[in-house]
């Protein structure tokens, strides 16, 4: 084939002469940049500068509510005669109990072990289990003469049996509780293992992960001669703060370590308020510490009294278990101090500290709810949330009392010159560097299923009132209507159902009347429950004494009739089916009985279990560790423990 051999050729450009831009043209140019550069350093300005909108999930945590009970997992059985004493919500342990005979003393003494919802760690041969961290515990083992103090490991990689970390050489001290114990990343022991005593003036940490207690500084804190009492110690990554009724200092690990004793840093020391008058002389003084993160503790500061005192600068109510309220006077301050930076400052309308939830009092936070939803006391038959779950790593929720109205007037009554300085209790969400959330609700709010309401309070007390969910935007929905009457709270929240906690005034009054009743009772008898959905319609009306949340579109509440209290199955339509063989209800399932003999059933009828146990208890445990429910069951059998995990869907 032939090559084309043609020449393309391309002619080239004639270049025109460029006209100039008028003079007109040019300023509409320049006029249009400056335009365009104005409005992207406006936006700038504006998106850097001035306040964003906050979305209150950035600092919170969503649940999805638990579906219904499908089926039981089993787990460890425990043989010859082994008994549940306690369940630890933060390590997931069970410590278990037996009865043995001691030759010595000639009496039955309890001792106790360890056990997985998986395994058995160890058989209950301590005198006592003392605390848990993770895979370590510290306990007692009983002697001829005493009991003895130490550490061991029972369970982690290679662990088949407990492994001895402290030798047990320490006779134990039942009067002191700070005499070992776990301190953050430590164990802590008053003069230390070799010279340990009751009234030692230093405290030192040990490293016990190792496989032995290894020395690793000490600090000067430990019995305060003057008060007659014991520093408190905190430890959080690598701060410190020692603190009793009169003083506290704070410590950096890093920064303030000189020949194996930590020395306070320099403006690390903390002194409160000094009663002044004899007027003041029935002043109680308290100091409390909570660690924020970041180096920030948060340092609250108290003088209170049932009486007015100079210089107090706010009151508020309190009221104890059987309903009685008082007024307490307080002086109260609060700042913020950072062992990292040695910097202080302060938030303006926190200064009457109540308590703070986050990261770091969660485990607190989780054995007293834990203990609420254990127990067989009416007045927490709804589930107790832990507040300390459901703020974000980083985030903390301060819980204090706010002054509505600050200026006292002299020349009023008694009630309303304090008015001035009565508080009500509120809270904000600061993250790690002390920004600042001042959410519109009065309580956290925690979502379940997209459906908020407004969190128990430090105490796990609900807020009575209007009956109110919220949405995503902190926006506000009234379902009942507070009146003269009936108040109301909600205490749980779903997709298809809000469960309603209410107090009738009038029954209140009647019953306060009845001098046959007593206060402990009537205080039980005061709080109804029912429910109605997010959109308001009741589903069914509070006349409930114990009406669980709802399960796959069934609850379950009971109500006294003819003397007789009665369980009921209830449906969202609000129909009622009588459970006359249920003895024990819970959250998502009840236990029923047939002769002596105890099973399990869902809410739905469906039998998880049969009735062929002799005992059966239930641990239920609501947001730990971002999860809304967990719940086990432990049955025994003749001589036999078996330990169950509640499935859902």
């Amino acid at each position: 084939m032939k090559k084309d051999r043609r020449v393309f050729v391309v002619p080239k450009k004639v270049k025109k002469p460029k006209k100039k831009m008028s003079k007109r043209g040019k300023i509409i140019l320049f006029s249009s940049l400056a335009f365009v550069i104005a409005a992207v350093t406006t936006g700038l300005c504006l998106y850097f500068f001035l306040p964003r909108e906050v979305k209150y999930s950035s600092y919170m945590r969503s649940y999805a509510a638990e579906r219904g009970t499908t089926t039981l997992t089993k787990g460890c059985v425990l043989e010859n005669s082994v008994s549940l004493y306690e369940y630890d919500v933060n390590n997931d342990v069970f410590i278990t109990s037996k009865k043995y005979y001691n030759d010595d003393t000639m009496s039955y003494v309890m001792q106790y072990g360890l056990a997985s919802f998986e395994k058995e760690y160890a058989m209950p041969l301590y005198s006592a289990v003392l605390s848990i961290r993770g895979d370590y515990a510290i306990v007692t083992v009983q002697t001829n003469t005493n009991h003895r103090i130490g550490l061991i490991r029972f369970r982690g990689n290679g662990i088949t049996t407990p492994k001895t970390v402290s030798d047990f050489s320490l006779v134990y001290d039942g009067n002191n509780t700070e005499q070992m114990y776990f301190c953050g990343d430590y164990v802590c022991v008053m003069g230390g293992l070799d010279g340990y005593s009751s009234s030692a003036s230093f405290t030192v940490f040990y490293d016990y992960t190792h496989g032995e207690m290894l020395p690793c500084f000490k600090i000067r804190y430990g019995y305060n001669a003057t008060n007659a009492e014991n520093y408190s110690i905190l430890q959080y990554d690598d701060y410190i703060v020692a603190y009793c009724s009169t003083d506290a200092y704070f410590f950096d690990i890093k920064k303030d370590l000189y020949n194996g004793v930590l020395e306070y840093a320099k403006t690390g020391a903390y002194t409160p308020f000094a009663v002044v008058s004899d007027a003041m002389s029935d002043c109680n003084g308290n100091i409390q510490m909570f660690y924020m993160g970041n180096g920030w503790f948060l340092r609250s500061n108290t003088l209170s009294s049932s009486s007015a005192f100079d210089g107090f600068n706010l009151c508020y109510y309190t009221s104890d278990l059987f309903g009685e309220t008082s007024l307490v006077f307080t002086r109260s301050s609060a700042d913020f101090y950072n062992v990292k930076t040695r910097k202080t400052t302060s938030i303006s309308q926190v200064f009457g500290v109540v308590s703070v939830a986050n990261t770091y009092s969660a485990g607190d936070y989780a054995i007293t709810a834990n203990s609420y939803n254990n127990t067989s006391i009416k007045v927490y038959s709804y589930p107790c949330l832990n507040p300390a779950d459901m703020v974000r790593e980083g985030k903390s929720i301060i819980y204090y009392y706010y002054r509505p109205y600050i200026e006292l007037t002299k020349d009023l009554s008694e009630t309303e010159q304090y008015f001035g300085a009565l508080g009500e209790m509120t809270y904000c969400v600061v993250d790690e560097n002390l920004n600042v959330y001042q959410p519109s609700s009065m309580l956290p709010v925690v979502f379940i299923d997209g459906v908020g309401f407004e969190c128990a309070d430090p105490a796990f007390d609900p807020y009575y009132g209007d009956a109110c969910i919220f949405d995503e935007k902190l926006e506000k929905k009234v379902l009942l209507k507070k009146s003269e009457q009936f108040s109301y709270s909600v205490v749980h929240s779903g997709t298809d159902a809000v469960l309603i906690a209410c107090i009738d005034a009038e029954k209140v009054k009647t019953e306060s009347e009845e001098e046959s009743e007593t206060e402990q009772e009537a205080t039980l008898e005061e709080i109804t429950y029912g429910a109605v959905t997010p959109a308001g319609k009741v589903i069914v009306d509070c006349v409930y004494s114990f009406l669980t949340p709802f399960y796959d579109g069934y609850a379950v509440g009971t109500r006294t009739e003819g003397g007789q209290e009665k369980v009921f199955r209830i449906d969202l339509f609000g129909r009622e089916t009588e459970l006359a063989d249920a003895v024990l209800v819970k959250d998502g399932f009840y236990v029923f009985a047939v002769g002596e003999k105890y099973g399990i059933k869902s809410f739905d009828g469906t039998v998880l279990s049969e009735a062929g146990y002799k005992g059966i208890a239930v641990l239920e445990n609501f947001m730990v560790n971002g999860v809304l429910q967990e719940t086990y069951i432990v049955a025994s059998q003749d001589d036999t423990l078996e330990i169950m995990k509640v499935e859902k869907k």
